[in-house]
């Protein structure tokens, strides 16, 4: 990565002073007597401000021996009645430019709880609400507006191509949480190496209009941890960075990186033809609490929460006197003991322009707080910082080796995609031949149904039939053919019980008959014995009574009767 040279510069630092709120303004709901009362006044001239006493007069500088510094002067002190973009265009409107050309920037909201950080960060109700009307805008809004005024004139003048990409990180009890991702575990690691520095791999959203950038900040911002305290209803309780990053290519073909390094601007400085790309951070820090004012009823997660603000604040506070103490009494810089101080190495140590924007209140119950927040502001103003435009040189050995290393995990991707395609192929020519043994299986069943209803059919027709056939020879006179009841017996005339045997016993003797009749009606010699033909026999007593007994097909004397025998 080659860099091109900037020259050196100070810390941009304003102070914001909101106007008293119902509780600083009446006495009942304050611990002390000092409610509505003002402890510090604002000296427009000078961009100061100074102590004063409850009567309104100014503390003198040089009286220390019990409340230590009482003037402060920044850049610009902006008063109660202050709108914020008046704010914005002199604390950060000069850096958005900056971020277009390539320099990292970062813009800071700092100051105790309630003294109205989100509310000029983020705006009057919310990131959305901001959105919808401009009184509700915010530095954010003000900011992303800009930024794509700048990359629309640079785009014209410069025929460049622009890109954005966007992500939200939030510090809560020292862990780094992605507010983008979906996933529910959405801790992130710190990471560092030679090639990208200190970074985490967080979701990036791409956002090609403003509309999707501001959308894309307001779904992390409603992710972020609030919680209703005594001095707020809704007090953030973590640090946030809305991080945007920029990035730019020459549309001219022809013109890249390599030509980029032999070129150079009116004012010595590399052309920044080829690709650029730079970092926005937006960073609403969480406000620092005071026990005092602290309620008795606080729960130990509110109290752990505010451990937490106080230490990654005091932290934060000691690396900014380090980074500012003179060369030589500069002693080592411990980045790590915040994970808000390690994630913002690079803005506070690196390359980038910064610019804090201080909240803080005039009220005397606060004035310890306020003051704290002045001491810091002011030690801010010690640190010099040296931005430089990030070009990406074709010859960077570092850069190539990071895109090598992206194509190769991209390779890997790909081959793994490759052959999860091909298994997904494969198990959907085996789901379609099961489907087609189904889909025959289930037509032979079918088939097998039809026949088996019209086999069903064909008898059911016959059974019709059959019972017709029977119904007619009744009618006709045909012997009523009557099963005996199982087990009943019948009588001879001669009293000897004989079993009735059914339907088999009248076939016997109807056979017996018929052999009679045939040998009447052959036998031509008619010879008689006792007035009989001789060929028959006479009958017994009780083979007459067997022919005479009643059966169920009638008498079969009648029978013998009505053939002539």
């Amino acid at each position: 990565m080659h860099i091109g040279g900037e020259g050196v510069e100070e810390i941009n630092v304003v102070l914001r002073m909101r106007p008293l709120n119902d509780r600083e303004l009446d006495p009942t709901l304050q611990k002390s007597s000092v409610g509505g009362q003002r402890a510090w006044k604002i000296v427009p001239k000078h961009n100061s401000v100074v102590q004063v006493t409850p009567d309104g007069k100014a503390i003198p500088n040089s009286n220390t021996s019990k409340g230590g510094r009482t003037i402060f002067t920044f850049d610009r002190v902006f008063g109660e009645e202050t709108k914020t973009r008046e704010v914005y265009e002199f604390a950060a409107g000069h850096l958005i430019k900056g971020v277009v050309d390539g320099l990292n920037a970062s813009i800071f909201a700092y100051g105790q709880t309630s003294s109205g950080k989100t509310h000029t960060m983020q705006g009057a109700k919310s990131i959305k609400s901001g959105m919808m009307k401009l009184e509700n805008a915010g530095i954010i809004h003000h900011a992303a507006t800009d930024l794509f005024h700048e990359m629309e004139r640079a785009s014209l003048k410069e025929n460049r191509k622009y890109s954005l990409l966007v992500s939200v990180i939030e510090v809560y009890n020292e862990q780094l949480r992605d507010l983008l991702s979906k996933e529910k575990n959405n801790k992130l690691r710190i990471r560092e190496n030679r090639e990208r520095g200190v970074y985490v791999d967080a979701v990036r959203y791409n956002a090609s209009t403003l509309p999707k950038l501001l959308n894309a900040l307001s779904a992390g911002e409603r992710n972020r941890v609030v919680a209703k305290t005594t001095l707020n209803k809704r007090s953030s309780r973590s640090h946030i960075i809305f991080s945007v990053h920029v990035e730019s290519v020459d549309k001219i073909e022809g013109v890249g990186a390599g030509a980029a390094k032999n070129k150079s601007n009116k004012q010595g400085r590399p052309s920044t033809a080829g690709m650029r790309f730079a970092n926005l951070n937006l960073i609403d820090l969480a406000g620092s609490e005071s026990v005092r004012h602290r309620s008795s009823h606080s729960t130990e997660n509110r109290r752990k929460e505010g451990g937490s603000i106080n230490k990654s604040l005091l932290t934060l506070s000691l690396v900014i006197q380090a980074l500012g103490a003179p060369a030589k009494r500069q002693a080592h810089v411990n980045f790590r003991d915040s994970k808000l101080t390690r994630f913002l190495q690079p803005s506070l140590s690196g390359n980038s322009r910064l610019a804090f924007i201080c909240c803080a209140t005039s009220s005397a119950s606060f004035t310890e707080e306020t003051k704290s927040t002045f001491q810091f502001a002011s030690r801010i103003k010690n640190v010099k910082t040296q931005s430089k435009i990030n070009l990406v040189d074709e010859d960077d050995g570092s850069t190539l080796r990071r895109v090598n290393a992206e194509m190769k995990v991209m390779r890997a991707t790909l081959v793994t995609t490759s052959e999860n395609y091909r298994k997904l192929q494969i198990e959907n020519s085996d789901l379609r031949t099961l489907v087609d043994v189904l889909t025959q299986d289930k037509q032979r069943a079918l088939n097998r149904i039809k026949m088996l209803e019209s086999v069903k059919e064909q008898e059911e027709n016959k059974l019709e039939g059959e019972n017709g056939n029977t119904r007619g020879y009744v009618e006709r006179g045909a012997p009523m053919i009557s099963s005996p009841t199982p087990g009943k017996e019948e009588r001879s005339p001669n009293g000897v019980a004989e079993e009735n045997s059914g339907p088999g016993a009248f076939d016997e003797d109807f056979g017996y008959l018929a052999d009679v009749m045939d040998k009447l009606a052959n036998d031509d010699s008619r010879s008689t014995i006792n007035g009989m033909p001789s060929n028959i026999r006479p009958i017994s007593p009780s083979a007459m009574s067997e022919v005479t007994a009643p059966t169920r097909y009638g008498s079969h004397r009648s029978l013998l009767e009505s053939i002539g025998v």
